[in-house]
């Protein structure tokens, strides 16, 4: 199934040669797959005067003005509104109720645009301009709709219910829309793609209140994923390829490219002035250097071979700490520049996971769900501990993470929890870091970073 803000545009010729009239456009579409191969079971679209359910996420996100950039929406950028709306649901512990903003008729989930605006504007955040609404689609409403100016803290209940009344808006659709597909089709299993779905509240949801046993997000959910699609539609469609080697294979997000150690070397001595770099050829010599730092409360960098395909690092980029001190995740929070209610992700190891979490799954790579954090992690590593006793984990194993494995098991042997904060190597609102040069950029600019790792080189700053 795949649920997006913004899916395929369905358009018609309009008045001139050059010009397109949209007519609807894709809201989710799910398909089913088998030896024969897929067939499409749904597909359901939007037309004028309806909103998605991305984006009703979006005119919540906007409604509250959690990011500072202008938007389709308001005030908003669709590309990180979500993660931050979703953390700031969780502070409202589920007490909040969906209102009756979704309704499913037949296979079509309508969301009216004029109604959402209503909704908001009783509640106090949003003003209608002028009529119009029935006849535009969601991205169209700025002329229509104003924002009222948020006044206070986001600290604020009513901000605190509007996040928790968007979250469950957004997981009543969904397990809707799944319990449907299962009735459909009777499989047990159930893939997600689209950025929708990289909201992991919404899919452990999924996972414990549907009849589906299994589920699998793809990990690059977002857009960035549809370079998947176009690929294996060339391969198969066009070239009537039939192999299907990743079937054999365990899936891998790494497909970034490997920088040479000479690259690595040159990033280096181009920053002589800043930096200090000694090399660190095994396993053993990283986390004997790495560890002590670590435990001692500093932020280690770790950039270690390809890079993660799609929006989260999974220890190949990522920014290292303990979190046994709670005020680790305010101290990371300050480093990349995030709010305050934005919860940071524990890494543990595949087979430790049971013991530190409760959840409907026996590890999880690639941080497509979230899980309860039992009383060892509550007590002893509070910093990945969101509000609400949850925590959106990655599992571990030595072929997938080799340097992170290391250091846990390091960890495991001293007699620490076996928990690592794991954030993405960025800052500012910069991406994640793809090359050498990026991952130095980022240390130099932060002084919260107390090392780096580029493949066998620790850098420190030159004092």
């Amino acid at each position: 199934m795949v649920v997006d803000t913004n899916g395929s545009f369905m358009e018609r010729p309009g008045e001139s040669p050059d010009a397109l009239v949209l007519e609807r456009k894709e809201h989710y579409t799910a398909f089913y797959g088998d030896a024969n191969g897929l067939r499409t079971v749904v597909a359901d679209f939007v037309g004028p005067g309806e909103v998605s359910l991305g984006e009703l996420y979006c005119i919540y996100s906007a409604a509250m003005q959690l990011t500072p950039r202008e938007g389709p929406y308001g005030l908003d950028c669709p590309q990180s509104a979500g993660g931050k709306l979703m953390g700031l649901a969780s502070y409202d512990l589920g007490r909040t109720e969906a209102p009756a903003l979704c309704a499913l008729h037949g296979d079509h989930l309508e969301i009216s645009l004029p109604r959402v605006v209503d909704h908001l504007e009783r509640r106090g955040f949003v003003r209608r301009r002028e009529p119009g609404l029935e006849g535009i689609f969601g991205f169209e409403m700025r002329p229509f709709v104003e924002l009222e100016r948020r006044e206070g803290s986001l600290a604020d209940e009513r901000y605190i219910s509007l996040a928790g009344e968007a979250q469950r808006a957004l997981e009543g659709a969904l397990i809707e829309l799944a319990r449907r597909l299962h009735a459909e089709t009777g499989s047990k299993n159930l893939c997600l793609a689209g950025g929708t779905m990289l909201n992991v509240t919404a899919t452990t949801r999924l996972l414990e209140d549907t009849p589906f046993e299994r589920i699998f997000v793809q990990p690059a959910a977002n857009d960035a994923g549809i370079a998947i699609g176009a690929a294996l539609y060339g391969y198969r469609d066009i070239l009537g390829g039939r192999a299907r080697p990743y079937l054999r294979e365990p899936y891998d997000t790494c497909l970034g490219r490997r920088y040479r150690d000479d690259e690595v070397v040159d990033a280096i001595a181009r920053r002589e002035g800043q930096v200090s770099a000694r090399r660190l050829v095994s396993l053993q010599d990283k986390s004997e250097a790495i560890l002590p730092r670590l435990m001692a409360g500093e932020i280690v960098g770790v950039f270690e071979g390809r890079s993660e395909f799609g929006p989260r690092a999974l220890c190949h980029r990522s920014l290292l700490a303990l979190p046994r001190d709670p005020a680790m995740r305010e101290k990371m929070n300050a480093l990349k520049h995030r709010e305050w209610y934005r919860p940071v992700a524990p890494v543990v190891l595949e087979e430790d996971f049971a013991d530190l979490f409760e959840a409907p799954f026996a590890s999880v790579p690639f941080m497509t769900f979230s899980a309860r954090c039992k009383q060892a992690v509550i007590d002893r590593a509070p910093a990945v501990c969101h509000v609400d006793g949850t925590a959106r984990p990655q599992t571990v194993t030595a072929d997938r993470s080799p340097l992170v494995h290391r250091l846990l098991c390091d960890m495991k042997r001293a007699g620490e929890l076996p928990i690592l904060v794991n954030t993405s190597l960025n800052v500012d609102g910069e991406p994640i870091v793809e090359t050498p040069e990026h991952a130095l950029d980022a240390f130099v600019s932060s002084h919260l970073m107390g090392a780096i790792v580029i493949d066998e080189h620790l850098v420190d700053r030159r004092t």
